[in-house]
């Protein structure tokens, strides 16, 4: 993280995007939301019926062949009954 001085006493941060999906922090919450489906014996078919998609779209964001969009990862907890904040605090922890 790199500061940048500025005229108001806040100070602003540069911060590097997670452009890859291979990014350890991303790999851990997609690591999470698997296991969450595996735990719940729910198929990856089942869950892209869940939430009105198909199979393949599941099968990308499970193998990090696409990245997931944060309106399609809230869907993802929705239907897995998972609280979203918990794979931020996932994603946070990671170094």
């Amino acid at each position: 993280m790199l500061r940048i001085s500025q005229q108001s006493s806040t100070p602003l941060y540069i911060v590097s995007m997670i452009k890859s999906t291979h990014h350890p922090k991303y790999k851990a919450l997609i690591d999470w939301l698997i296991a969450a489906r595996t735990t719940q014996e729910i198929t990856v078919r089942q869950l892209a019926e869940l939430i009105d998609e198909d199979f393949s779209l599941i099968t990308k964001i499970e193998t990090r062949v696409r990245k997931l969009s944060a309106i399609e990862y809230y869907q993802y907890c929705e239907a897995l009954e998972l609280d979203p904040m918990e794979g931020i605090r996932i994603m946070k922890s990671v170094k």
